[in-house]
């Protein structure tokens, strides 16, 4: 009897701890739900952003919801030791939870591709209307993720803690990143050089929306200003941003607008 005392007494504060680290986890989770509902609606009001670039940053918006409500969920069911009372139930949560997850490895590679066909048809991206990107994307990224992810929820619970699929994805999506980090960098040195051009063969006139995808700072003016053009601009694209979320910019996506002082 004694020897069980000495043992409960000994894993009494691990426990505490770990019941302390989910209870942290869990709020974690909880109050990450409004802020991504948040920014989904903030995304769906705007429209500055390509529809193209919208569509991936909306899907990676509600898959990350998702993800937070489905690892909330789990950790309830793991904190109150309820795996085993609906074991098929369980893993549709892990699925819920392991879709998302690999979904949105993989969207990162989607926004590159995305960016890189806005360089190659630079002249004429902000006229591209079609779905036709978004739509081949879409299907295959589901289709490859619910085909992994569904083999590591559904598996058998004595097989290995980690499928050969998952394994392959990420090496796969790791060696990709190296690439992508340096061929993100040059795509956006060019882009920046094209839209400089652009502009200096325009007075420097633009769309505000083809500036905030041109170039890399999204909401402060373009780095080909002066610094008293800058000065002078530097609240034009918050306010930009904030009227369209307020309903009350309606063309302001299109809205042409003259950088050089004098051309107002």
């Amino acid at each position: 009897m004694s020897n069980s005392s000495e043992i409960f007494e000994q894993i009494a504060p691990v426990n505490v701890l770990i019941s302390v680290l989910y209870s942290l986890n869990l709020a974690i989770f909880v109050l990450q739900i409004p802020l991504s509902l948040l920014n989904i609606g903030i995304l769906c009001r705007t429209s500055l952003l390509h529809r193209n670039l919208k569509f991936v940053l909306l899907t990676q918006s509600v898959l990350f919801t998702v993800f937070t409500i489905g690892r909330a969920t789990q950790i309830i069911i793991i904190f109150v030791k309820a795996e085993n009372c609906w074991p098929f139930g369980y893993k549709i949560v892990l699925f819920l939870v392991d879709f998302p997850q690999l979904f949105i490895t993989y969207i990162g590679h989607v926004l590159f591709i995305e960016r890189a066909i806005a360089i190659i048809l630079f002249k004429n991206y902000e006229n591209v209307k079609n779905l036709l990107f978004s739509c081949v994307w879409f299907i295959i990224l589901t289709t490859y993720s619910v085909i992994i992810s569904a083999e590591q929820s559904f598996k058998d619970q004595t097989q290995e803690t980690i499928t050969n699929g998952v394994l392959i994805a990420f090496y796969v999506a790791l060696a990709i990143s190296f690439f992508e980090i340096i061929a993100f960098s040059v795509m956006s040195t060019l882009n920046l050089k094209l839209f400089t051009s652009k502009l200096e063969t325009q007075n420097n006139v633009h769309n505000l929306s083809e500036r905030y995808q041109r170039t890399s700072p999204k909401i402060v003016p373009g780095q080909s200003m002066k610094k008293e053009e800058r000065t002078h601009r530097q609240w034009e694209a918050p306010a930009a941003i904030y009227a369209t979320l307020l309903g009350l910019g309606e063309g302001f996506g299109t809205e042409k607008v003259a950088t050089n002082a004098n051309a107002n």
